[in-house]
């Protein structure tokens, strides 16, 4: 064939000349071109006397929702249903969650400096001084102004020594109450108040983390949704290349058989039909692989894994396209307030700043007052000088002063804690640069997928074109095998480039809907 002759049926193609007849030859009708919006159905006139058509108009993208790729099921899976899955009974955030409950008992446990004590002690001497001495007490610190208080009940009975006086009570015991007020150190913060602010923070901390660990699940969930989703319209394309070269068989074992084509044409298509029989496998291979991956998050409902099959397969959308400049930066903005990660950092510095109050209140000299009364209680038969001497009432009032003159723990506290906020700074300013680049690089990755989505649609309606323009000239003996087989791999190709577009276009949706923060199984 001479490449005049070849150049000569390209242009009649391209301006709709009718192809010349195929002589008396049978010949089966060819398969039906994938872009039936181009080119016409090949069932609808006979060969001989049927256009091929204009070429297909480029450089328009079909409305946003527009189905692309092949139909399988009108019941496809749903990303929608993968997140739900993940939010129910992924066992990351499972895991993750328990960092709330493990925060609440670290608070709680801190708040038991808080708590109610009893105590209680029994005391018995016997010889010379024969004496038996009870007492019941229960004493509280408190969170208000670092104030702790006290009462309770003693009871002393027998003999005691001149200098053990004050241990002998009436016969109905001793009841006893008081008071110990801080008025500079531990008066506005204590080792047991920050301890228990720090407890609360920490609890409040774990928010952030269960919500970066749900963030980070969303994100790979959907990854691995669309990656499934391209792995098994990759396997269908390459099947239905395949069923394109089995069928030509049987079309070419006939012309073979009329005498009116060469043997080493089938030869070249059964050849083509082991090498895309290949190329199947690998598919399937790989689209098992994305089943085994999305199945960690696509899960039953008592949380085991699900493969996903082929009959789940969805087709992929045209999408809105990627958000402008002005949506952008209030993305932006949102982020640098809602991503985890500055939640975090911020409720670290406020823990800080609890040790730096804690630094600044222990330098402070201790100066506490404290104030008890106790009442002694007779009952019973006693002696009159017993009773004058026991039945008593009495106030006390004390001032308790002492100072560290070095004070070289606070100062140390002061120093670390001054030292691990301006850390806590410098990762918050890291934090906010890498958000912002990645919230940058995930719009960009939008772009150039919506981009590459709009020349692979142009590419694969110019490859569906350019391929039955080349199966019309095996027909009429202008071309050969080889060319097909090339044409319709490129034709395959091409339509397998088109869907990774869109998928890579809803994965990096993923990576920005996760730069922004966003836990999209709450959506």
């Amino acid at each position: 064939m001479s490449k005049t002759l070849l150049i000569a049926l390209y242009v009649a193609f391209g301006q709709g000349v009718p192809l010349p007849p195929l002589g008396t030859a049978t010949v089966a009708p060819p398969v039906r071109p994938s872009s039936p919006e181009v080119l016409p159905d090949p069932r609808e006139a006979n060969k001989a006397d049927r256009p091929l058509g204009t070429p297909p108009t480029l450089g328009q993208l079909p409305p946003a929702g527009s189905t692309i790729g092949i139909e399988v099921t009108a019941a496809p899976l749903k990303l929608e249903q993968v997140l739900a899955s993940v939010d129910a009974y992924f066992p990351r955030i499972r895991a993750a969650e328990q960092e709330r409950l493990i925060a609440t008992g670290a608070q709680m446990t801190a708040q038991g400096a808080f708590d109610l004590n009893l105590r209680s002690q029994e005391f018995g001497q016997d010889g010379t001084y024969d004496s038996q001495r009870y007492s019941f007490f229960v004493d509280q610190q408190t969170a208000f102004n670092g104030a702790s208080f006290f009462a309770g009940y003693r009871l002393g009975t027998g003999a005691y020594p001149v200098y053990y006086g004050d241990r002998k009570t009436a016969e109905g015991g001793e009841f006893r109450a008081g008071a110990l007020f801080p008025l500079l150190r531990n008066r506005e913060l204590d080792r047991f108040r920050a301890t228990a602010q720090k407890a609360d923070i920490d609890r409040q901390i774990a928010e952030p983390n269960i919500q970066r660990q749900r963030i980070d699940a969303a994100r790979a969930a959907s990854r691995a949704y669309w990656t499934w989703v391209l792995a098994g319209q990759r396997y269908l394309i390459a099947r239905d290349v395949l069923e394109l070269a089995r069928r030509r068989d049987e079309q070419l074992s006939r012309r073979v058989a009329a005498g009116n084509l060469a043997p080493i044409e089938r030869e070249d298509n059964r050849r083509s039909i082991v090498d895309r029989e290949a190329r199947v496998v690998a598919a399937l291979r790989l689209f098992q692989q994305a089943g085994f991956a999305l199945s960690l998050y696509h899960r039953d409902a008592v949380g085991n894994p699900i493969v996903p099959t082929l009959s789940l397969l969805p087709m992929l959308t045209i999408p809105v396209g990627a958000p402008d400049a002005i949506q952008r930066k209030k993305d932006l903005q949102t982020a640098l307030t809602a991503r985890p990660e500055v939640q975090r950092l911020s409720l670290a510095r406020d823990k800080v700043n609890v040790d730096i109050r804690l630094a600044e209140n222990q330098a402070l000299p201790g100066m506490n007052v404290g104030i008890a009364g106790l009442q002694d209680v007779g009952f019973g038969k006693r002696s009159p000088s017993s009773t004058s001497k026991l039945d008593r009432q009495s106030v006390e009032v004390s001032l308790l002063f002492d100072v560290p003159l070095q004070r070289r723990e606070a100062r140390g506290r002061m120093i670390s804690a001054r030292a691990e906020l301006l850390r806590i700074a410098a990762e918050e300013q890291l934090a906010r640069d890498q958000i912002s680049l990645e919230l940058q690089d995930a719009a960009n990755a939008l772009d150039r997928a919506y981009e590459l989505l709009r020349r692979g649609r142009d590419n694969r309606l110019q490859s569906d074109y350019m391929a039955e323009a080349e199966r019309r000239l095996f027909d009429i003996g202008k071309s050969d095998q080889f060319r097909v087989n090339l044409r319709e791999l490129t034709a395959a190709e091409a339509r397998l480039l088109e869907i990774e577009a869109a998928a890579e276009f809803y994965r990096s949706l993923a990576d920005y809907e996760a730069a922004r923060g966003v836990d999209t199984t709450q959506k």
